[in-house]
Parts: structure tokens; sequence; C-alpha cells
């Protein structure tokens, strides 16, 4: 797909669904034509939307019905196609993580990376279903929380301890160049 900027769900449609970073975008296009909507279909969308919520937080699986009657329709505009998203930055907000959840019916995959240092730093787990966070530490990575004692940054700060980041990834190429490489005339 081209790097144009998606102007409908029409082509976010005709993309295929292979596209990204557009979660506040889509979530701002559905909303919008629901409340545009109006009666009936507004209600119906909310009645739906409640219904996958709760369901998601007692951990159980809402009724297929309303995926038929609402979100088919949704996930069809995204190619109708989607397993599972991706997102590789800060945490998505609470509100964003639950709408895609609840919307497109596909497990949402959390992570945090930076191309510059070690890419995958962390990700959430396999049933995890918790918001708000990017997971655990990647088992080559270190990372470790340090005071910023000029900017009031502590570790020791609660409930949400705000300190400098730094990360210490594990060099896996270290060992490759220790190895001793034998050649072969093939």
């Amino acid at each position: 797909m081209s790097s144009k900027k998606l102007k409908s769900a029409n082509d976010v449609s005709s993309s295929g669904g292979g596209f990204g970073g557009s979660e506040t975008y889509c979530i701002q296009h559905i909303t919008n034509a629901v409340k545009s909507s109006g009666g009936l279909k507004e209600r119906l969308f909310n009645a739906a939307y409640n219904s996958k919520k709760q369901a998601l937080l007692n951990g159980k699986n809402a009724s297929a019905i309303w995926d038929r009657l609402v979100f088919n329709k949704i996930k069809d505009k995204l190619g109708g196609r989607v397993r599972f998203m991706t997102s590789g930055a800060s945490p998505l907000s609470p509100e964003v993580m639950e709408f895609m959840k609840i919307c497109f019916g596909a497990r949402v995959l959390e992570g945090y990376g930076m191309t510059e240092t070690a890419c995958v730093i962390s990700g959430v787990d396999e049933g995890d279903n918790l918001i708000g966070h990017v997971g655990s530490p990647n088992s080559a990575c270190e990372i470790k929380l340090v005071d910023v004692p000029e900017m009031n940054y502590t570790s020791a700060d609660q409930p949400h301890p705000c300190a400098k980041f730094v990360l210490g990834v594990l060099l896996f190429f270290e060992a490759i160049t220790k190895m001793k490489f034998k050649r072969t005339n093939t």
C-alpha cells in the first residue's frame, strides 16, 4: 500500500488490511460513523460494545451475536481478516486498547522497543489481559530504573515510579565473534 494518508474507511478496506499506526484515526472514524447513524444503530452499537466490554472485564467470551450484528461490519473495513494487531511504542491508552479489542475482536499485542538499541525490549505475555503496560522485559535485555534527583524522579515514587529508564542489551554477537569457524572447500 502507498504511504498516502487514508481518508476513509473505504481506503482502509481497499488496502487489504495491511496498515499500521492509524489507531486514533480509525477509532475516531468509527466513533463518528456510529454517532452520525443515530437511533437504533447507535443504541445497538452501544449495547454490543458494553456487553463485550463486560465480558472482557470478566475474562469471558462475549456472545457471537454481537460480532454478526455489529462488529463484523467494522472488521470488514480492515479487510475482514484481522487476527491480531500490534503496537510497539508506549502503552496504548486504556480506551484505545479496549476499543480495539472489542470492535476488531482481535488479540492486541503490545510491546516496547527502540530501533537504535535493541528493537524489541519488552512484550505482553500470552494470556496477559491487563491494559496500560508493555509487558515484561525481553530475556536479552536488562532494564533498570535509575533515580534522577534533580528532576524529582525516584524509583520509590508511589503508585508509579518515575525514574530514568536504563537499558542494557546482552550482546549475542559477542559469542559469535568468539566462535571458531572452519572453512570447507565445497
